[in-house]
């Protein structure tokens, strides 16, 4: 598990349906998909996915802004290089009520 200096963890797991996913969480927030194989993505379906480690043999690919890139196939035929922002996902955001 990665977690960054601002207390968000991330982890690449096997789902029980097959294949990979990234979870997520906090100490506010528990344990969540953030994307994984068969989620929906751009108008189809994640069919392959593979996280991209931007500290080169570092193992931590959660960087201090809560992002993670990831490399997609999805079941249309297209794939690409995405990054994806947890942060309003996993921190608590204030809203004031008039």
């Amino acid at each position: 598990m990665d977690e960054n200096e601002g207390g968000v963890w991330a982890f690449v797991g096997e789902r029980d349906s097959g294949g990979s996913a990234i979870y997520a969480g906090s100490s506010a927030v528990p344990l969540f998909t953030v994307i994984g194989v068969g989620s929906a993505l751009f108008g189809s379906t994640v069919r392959n996915l593979n996280v991209i480690n931007p500290n080169y043999g570092n193992a931590s690919y959660l960087n201090v802004k809560n992002q993670i890139a990831f490399s997609y196939t999805l079941a249309d035929g297209k794939s690409g290089i995405a990054r994806i922002d947890i942060s309003e996902l996993v921190e608590p955001r204030l809203h004031l009520l008039p």
